[in-house]
């Protein structure tokens, strides 16, 4: 005990400090932490949303398929079978709705991206383009015109332009957010 008054107050001054310079650390870990998994969630939504995209643009082939392979045998035999349109709806629904997640997780980091926004726009055409075949079908006993057979192939090109956007990681969030 035989510190005198200055080198006690020294200590705990510096003691003080230390407590304040390890609390400031630890908000700061922790703030970049939470943006370290905002990022993720960010990422973790965007590939959700590619295989869903992935997943519409491989059931418009099966689509397209069907109807070509439809309108050829079916001229053939006279026989024509109701095309299947609810495996695209489906993948359709579950892209948008991936689509907004994606959308909502870049709102959530304070990073708003235009991207997602026009993705969705292109998503909800597809599904009304879509249903609106599927109502031509079954009015057209079934088949699809050729002109409705390319506005399918329009589709797919449309849904495969999707897969292009760029990845989260490459879009940084603007300084000072």
């Amino acid at each position: 005990m035989g510190r005198t008054i200055p080198q006690r107050l020294f200590v705990l001054l510096t003691s003080a400090l230390m407590a304040h310079v390890s609390a400031t650390d630890a908000a700061a870990q922790y703030a970049s932490f939470q943006q370290r998994i905002a990022t993720l969630q960010r990422q973790n939504a965007y590939q959700q949303q590619q295989v869903a995209i992935q997943l519409a643009v491989q059931q418009t082939n099966i689509l397209l398929f069907d109807a070509l392979q439809q309108n050829v045998s079916g001229q053939e035999t006279g026989v024509m079978q109701t095309l299947n349109f609810q495996p695209q709806v489906s993948a359709l629904q579950t892209a948008l709705n991936q689509t907004t997640l994606l959308q909502q997780s870049n709102v959530r980091v304070g990073s708003p991206v235009q991207t997602p926004l026009q993705q969705a726009s292109a998503l909800q055409n597809a599904l009304q383009t879509t249903r609106f075949l599927q109502a031509s079908s079954q009015f057209q006993g079934g088949i699809l015109t050729d002109q409705q057979i390319q506005t399918l192939f329009l589709q797919k090109a449309s849904l495969i332009g999707l897969l292009a956007a760029p990845s989260p990681q490459l879009i940084r969030p603007t300084p000072g957010r």
